[in-house]
């Protein structure tokens, strides 16, 4: 999927604001594993049911979003992230045999600027309403 500026510094952004020798792929994974351990207590919680549709708005690498479609057989997801991290879902993704039932979307959800093409896909008929950047 093609990117538009406003994607390559939702990156850079992301990138320069971690610790000094910590990386961003370290730390991801770090929160994913505290997720993961956490997300079935959350999805219990919450008691999906028989929803049909989940998004996942800044979902990092989807631990959520896996337990979620876990517990809805039913349900398909559209996880949003920055590139980067998009890349280290869909490898989640893979291994959870989820991949299927997920559309990746990269993006900025600091500013919820991204590529036109993201905007329809994230909203067809839902009550989020997110504007393109004017170009």
């Amino acid at each position: 999927m093609p990117t538009s500026g406003a994607v390559g510094a939702a990156d850079r952004a992301v990138e320069e604001s971690w610790t000094p020798g910590v990386s961003m792929q370290a730390f991801i994974q770090a929160m994913h594993v505290l997720a993961a351990a956490l997300a079935p207590r959350i999805v219990a919680l919450v008691n999906p049911g028989d929803a049909r549709r989940l998004l996942d708005v800044g979902g990092a690498t989807g631990a959520y979003t896996i337990a979620f479609l876990r517990a809805a057989t039913r349900m398909r997801a559209t996880l949003f992230d920055v590139p980067k991290v998009i890349e280290m879902a869909r490898e989640k993704m893979n291994a959870a045999g989820m991949r299927e039932r997920v559309t990746l979307v990269a993006g900025d959800s600091i500013g919820i600027r991204c590529h036109r093409d993201t905007i329809s896909h994230l909203s067809p008929r839902s009550s989020i309403r997110i504007r393109p950047p004017r170009t």
